[in-house]
C-alpha cells in the first residue's frame, strides 16, 4: 500500500509518499526518516495495478 502525508518539521511542509503494508507500518518508517515532525494530513492512496505489457523484439 502507498502512502501519502504532508509532514511539517518546524521550518517548511514537505509532501511524501511511503510505500508500507499498514499504518503502524508508515508511521514506523515517518519516524525513522524524520526525526522531527508533525504529520498535517495523511491518507491511503489507491494503488494502480501493474501489468505486463509484452515488448517487441
Amino acid at each position: 500500500m502507498q502512502f501519502v502525508a504532508l509532514l511539517y518539521d518546524g521550518i517548511s511542509q514537505r509532501f511524501v509518499r511511503v510505500e508500507a503494508q499498514d499504518e503502524k507500518a508508515f508511521f514506523s518508517t515517518l519516524d525513522k526518516q524524520y526525526p522531527c515532525y508533525v504529520c498535517l494530513w495523511h491518507s491511503l492512496e489507491a494503488a494502480a495495478e501493474m501489468t505486463s505489457v509484452p515488448q517487441q523484439v
